[in-house]
């Protein structure tokens, strides 16, 4: 994926990756929960799913790309980490961050707060 600068763009793949977390994380934790209710000869099939999970759902975690600067978002050289909440390239947030209100918009508010300033103290 090429770099790019487009905040929508940028949403629809931090979303993507935040997903693609949450199910593998999920299913990761699934089975445990087999483990406690199934037992027996069901835990011949479990066993080996869960076996796989383990091995390929971190993996997919790991080769995501980030939406910014498309680099692999966990991995830096050597150093890889599933649980990172930060693009370990360009350091983009998980998180989407909060948007930054134009500057139109902040004059139009210090304006407004001059005006009712000024009509308060008739002197």
């Amino acid at each position: 994926m090429p770099s790019t600068t487009d905040p929508e763009v940028i949403a629809v793949g931090l979303k993507a990756l935040r997903r693609r977390r949450l199910i593998v994380w999920t299913a990761m934790l699934a089975p445990l929960v087999a483990f406690a209710v199934f037992e027996g000869s069901y835990m011949d099939y479990v066993v080996p799913f869960y076996f796989l999970l383990m091995l390929l759902g971190p993996t997919s975690i790991v080769l995501s790309e980030c939406p910014r600067c498309g680099e692999l978002f966990h991995i830096k050289g050597i150093f890889s980490s599933v649980s990172t909440r930060y693009c370990l390239h360009c350091n983009l947030p998980l998180k989407e961050p909060p948007p930054k209100p134009k500057l139109e918009s902040l004059n139009k508010k210090k304006i407004k707060k001059r005006r009712t300033k000024k009509k308060r103290s008739p002197r």
